[in-house]
């Protein structure tokens, strides 16, 4: 299905400066992503941090775009898209991936900026349920947030998916 419809999704010009093989590596990196499942999901995880692909922070926003846009295409993997992303934290604390150090950083961030889709929303609440994130920092990021610039289409989605988590931690 990919194979005949690829597009390399990205909206940083600076992105493959390098080389035809660093775009060669993150198309490759993308179809993998994109046909992640629970029988290739360590397969997937060990082609991403063995081949070195993500190098610096602009290789790990790549990396989290395609993870987004995997969400969007393929809703029904999300939670494996979010086990992929504890995954890669966990194996950041290793000497050897160094250059994941900060991808959950980044991916916290990328995520709250385009918080706006269902799937987006559901890809957070399935990190929390993985414990890359607890849910108080989620909902200390939203109360910033809706102080800074209300979204009722974002707090729509919150609400739908922590409501449970709202009610228990309010009382």
């Amino acid at each position: 299905m990919f194979n005949k419809c690829f597009m390399l999704i990205s909206t940083n010009p600076d992105l493959f400066k390098d080389s035809k093989e660093k775009i060669n590596q993150f198309a490759e990196l993308q179809k993998i992503l994109y046909e992640i499942n629970i029988d290739n999901i360590n397969q997937t995880f060990h082609y991403l941090i063995d081949n070195q692909i993500i190098n610096n922070d602009n290789d790990i926003l790549h990396l989290i775009k395609i993870i987004f846009y995997g969400c969007e295409i393929r809703p029904l993997q999300i939670a494996l898209y979010a086990h992929l992303c504890s995954l890669i934290h966990l194996s950041s604390k290793n000497t050897k991936y160094h250059q994941l150090s900060k991808f959950k950083e980044i991916l916290k961030k990328y995520l709250f900026d385009h918080l706006i889709s269902y799937n987006l929303t559901l890809l957070l609440y399935e990190l929390m349920n993985d414990d890359f994130i607890d849910f108080q920092e989620i909902n200390d990021t939203f109360i910033k947030m809706y102080d800074i610039k209300p979204n009722y289409k974002r707090m729509k989605n919150v609400l739908f998916f922590f409501a449970p988590e709202l009610i228990t931690n309010s009382k």
